[in-house]
């Protein structure tokens, strides 16, 4: 548990806990659990939402044992120790503490009081502890339709409810609305139930077979019983539709006395006699155990004066964890309210989890991705409960963030089985959309991103920036695996399909004008949606991300610094964008699209874009207490915290942490280790990272001197000369230290800015220069600082670069393959 919380002070008054497949919600607006939701066989989305109401599901109390019974002492459920997992509250009643203890785990909530006497007393406490039901909270709702039992008194001790949804395909599909009748239909079904193919949110009525118009099929009919009470307590029905759990008198274990564990605990099918009776053993210890021992392997973050950043970035991997499905390894796409696993969420989220070092876990999520996928081979944008694809838009962006999954599991254990195993799901989705390219290379779609594209102005048709980009990234990275694999005709190809893109994806997009991304076009008539939308930048996650954008980078950090970033948050569309309202999004904070915004900016160097940002994250944690799905940015000032999504969505939370890695410390990560990038200076003490986990060893950050410009990097006290990439020597399982020293100007000889796609063997200087010794991999764009132009040699040969006078910078794309030696 951490140190006490206080409830009062964050803007909601209210906190999520969350493990497997269960999560409850604290409010003090009603002092009790306010919501508990499940995720077992029901429809998706809200109907996880099982147990809800404003005035509280579940209440605690002491009744004195002597004097009126109808005397009851409440827990005050404001002041918290808190764990994600779990939380506790005190009272004193005489000279008698009494804590409260919560936890859930698995598809259970624990509930148990324990007490301990100032004076020791050896008698039992002079009080009982009792559990409090709300009735009235059995939620109906949901999408469909729910009806619940009576409940059903088990024994003497326990209380049995039972919930069944449906959703009648007639009724449903009749539903209008952006998210309409056709929402929710796995991919199986709809081939079955439509005349046409038309993915999710663009059927009509008139799609509809005409049988399943009138019909009494179920596409949903699924039951749920849930388990109140434990061993040692009795339920009774009292007054206002309330059910009053008593439990008997305490125990006496070491320390104190214990009551009884109170269960609610949560079933898909009608548990067995001996099952409601089962109990955990020490559900309590054994989440306090798991995540103290989270904590202290986790990377944690340093920076005095930026207690609220430190906190969540040391917060998040536990967070990821009490969200994890434990029969899948993936994860649900928050550990608050009703969401259940969606592809995107845990691909982005698992590469951050790679920087706490849970690579046995983002294995499992690469494993799942790989073999969960809809009958044509296409990855869906999530599942149902019973992992049936559903919300496919075919092969597009998605696949590029998989294989950019492959490979950075790959990075991190150097295990050529990964590539082994999932080569030919990457090669699938490469060859279906180098099938469907154009002679440009460009792939028409309706693309991964947004939910409502059509209300775009998208078609079919459409040549989509954001998968476009991603399909660009692909290409880069099959032509890696196929070079690794000796695949050489697929790698020539799939470099000669990126060579197409990266030459047609500017003059197809890029609006001079506005200084951005147009976000599609119509390729037959050439008309371009005038919408200029972050996520069309969702190809940065890739290390050859910034080679597309070549030298509009500025431009960009310009547009996004102007346009989108507010007082209030990062916008995903400018206000004047035609398509800013075309769904909730839109015009809101997204935080997982600050990742992209933070790259560009640091590639730029515009510092002062980094520190407002940061400093509105530090405002929007410090005021909520974890990063939201979203935040709406056109609000009165006192509802700037009311209008938001759910609470720790986890691929925002991924976001927010991959941004400070990059922002804070200027840190990027690929195929060939780390390299780093000047990042922009604060006032005050530097942040400090400890724990980075990368290649099973763990690394300290710091960052030294005074200035904006990077002088050298040292590792191990060991400097290295003109290179910001970390020789291939450091990435032992050992714990290693990283400083990166800083001062006014820039280096006085050439460095080595950027290397991607191969790694860097040593770095040796003699009268003539220095010589970069690297690995290569195929196509490496490498990038160099210099004073002055320079000439560039691959081992005895001479190459041609692009040289950049303003910058100072010179770029040449090569074709490695093994050790080479680059001079200039």
């Amino acid at each position: 548990m951490t140190p006490r919380l206080s409830l009062l002070e964050l803007a909601d008054q209210s906190l999520w806990i969350s493990d497997d497949r269960i999560s409850a919600q604290i409010a003090n607006a009603c002092n009790a659990v306010s919501q508990i939701d499940f995720h077992g066989v029901q429809p998706v989305s809200r109907n996880a939402k099982l147990l809800q109401h404003s005035e509280g599901v579940l209440s605690f109390s002491l009744q004195p044992l002597s004097g009126s019974e109808a005397i009851i002492v409440p827990f005050a459920l404001q002041q918290l120790e808190v764990s994600p997992a779990g939380v506790r509250s005190s009272l004193t009643l005489a000279d008698w503490r009494a804590d409260l203890e919560l936890v859930v785990l698995g598809s259970c909530l624990w509930v148990r009081c324990l007490s301990r006497s100032a004076n020791e007393k050896r008698t039992p406490p002079p009080f009982r502890f009792t559990v409090t039901w709300n009735r009235l909270s059995q939620s109906t709702a949901v999408h469909g339709r729910r009806t619940w039992a009576e409940p059903e008194l088990i024994g003497a001790d326990r209380l049995r409810l039972y919930a069944r949804d449906q959703i009648k395909l007639t009724e449903w599909l009749q539903r209008t609305g952006d998210y309409q009748g056709d929402f929710l239909i796995p991919e199986e079904w709809r081939r079955i139930i439509y005349r046409r193919h038309c993915v999710s949110g663009t059927a009509r009525w008139e799609d509809v077979r005409d049988e399943y118009k009138q019909t009494a099929f179920k596409l949903y009919d699924a039951g749920t019983w849930i388990d109140l009470g434990g061993d040692g307590f009795s339920v009774s029905a009292c007054a206002a539709d309330r059910y009053v759990f008593a439990s008997a008198p305490f125990t006496q274990q070491p320390g104190g006395w214990t009551s009884s564990n109170f269960c609610v605990c949560f079933y898909s099918s009608a548990p067995l006699a001996g099952q409601a009776r089962k109990e955990e053993l020490s559900p309590f210890d054994q989440q306090q155990r798991r995540y103290a021992q989270l904590q202290t392997e986790s990377p944690s973050l340093v920076w005095p004066g930026h207690d609220a950043v430190s906190r969540f970035f040391s917060n998040v991997p536990q967070m990821v964890e009490s969200a994890r499905v434990q029969d899948y390894g993936m994860t649900r796409a928050c550990p608050g309210t009703y969401y259940w696993i969606w592809a995107w969420d845990n691909m982005v989220t698992a590469l951050a989890q790679r920087h706490w070092g849970d690579i046995a876990h983002l294995r499992r999520v690469v494993e799942f991705l790989r073999v969960h996928r809809d009958q044509d081979g296409v990855l869906p944008g999530r599942w149902t409960r019973s992992l049936q694809p559903m919300d496919s838009r075919g092969f597009g962006g998605f696949d590029f963030l998989f294989s950019e999954l492959v490979l950075m599991l790959y990075a991190e254990t150097c295990d050529d089985q990964i590539l082994r195993t999932n080569y030919a799901t990457v090669r699938r989705s490469f060859n279906a959309l180098a099938a469907a390219a154009h002679e440009n290379g460009l792939v028409p779609g309706f693309g991964m991103y947004p939910d409502l594209p059509q209300k775009m102005g998208r078609r079919e048709t459409s040549f989509v920036a954001i998968d476009n980009a991603a399909w660009y990234a692909l290409c880069r990275n099959m032509e890696k695996m196929a070079q690794m694999l000796q695949d050489e005709a697929t790698a020539r190809c799939a470099y000669a399909m990126a060579e197409k893109v990266e030459s047609h994806f500017l003059p197809m997009f890029w609006d001079e004008e506005n200084g951005f991304i147009h976000d599609s076009v119509v390729p037959a008539s050439g008309e371009r949606v005038d919408s200029y939308p972050l996520f069309s930048l969702l190809f940065l996650e890739s290390a050859f991300g910034r080679y597309l954008l070549k030298e509009k980078i500025e431009a960009c950090s310009r547009f996004i610094a102007d346009h989108l970033l507010t007082e209030t948050g990062l916008s995903l569309t400018p206000v004047w964008d035609r398509h800013h309202q075309s769904e909730p999004a839109m015009s809101s904070w997204y935080p997982y699209w600050d990742y992209p915004a933070i790259t560009v900016w640091t590639l730029a160097r515009n510092g002062d874009a980094v520190r407002r940002w940061q400093s509105l994250l530090e405002q929007t944690y410090q005021a909520l207490g974890y990063c939201p799905e979203f935040l709406a940015l056109h609000t009165a000032p006192e509802e700037r915290w009311i209008r938001h999504g759910a609470a720790w969505n986890l691929n925002c939370a991924a976001g927010w942490y991959n941004a400070l890695l990059t922002g804070l410390f200027g840190l990027r990560f690929d195929l060939g280790g780390i390299t780093c990038t000047a990042a922009p200076s604060f006032a005050g003490e530097p942040p400090l990272l400890t724990r980075l986990s990368y290649r099973f060893g763990r690394w300290t950050v710091r960052r030294c001197g005074v200035g904006n410009e990077i002088k050298f990097i040292r590792v191990d006290g060991v400097t290295i000369p003109a290179s910001w990439k970390i020789p291939d020597s450091f990435y032992t399982s050992a714990d290693h230290q990283l400083d990166i020293e800083y001062g006014d100007e820039p280096a006085a000889g050439p460095v080595l800015l950027d290397l991607a796609g191969a790694s860097l063997i040593q770095v040796m200087g003699d009268e003539s220069g220095f010589i970069w010794t690297v690995h290569g991999l195929g196509a490496v764009d490498v990038l160099f600082y210099s004073p002055q132009r320079p000439e560039l040699w691959l081992d005895q040969t001479r190459l041609p670069l692009h040289w950049d006078p303003d910058r100072r910078t010179a770029h040449a794309r090569l074709f490695l393959a093994g050790r080479h030696d680059l001079r200039l």
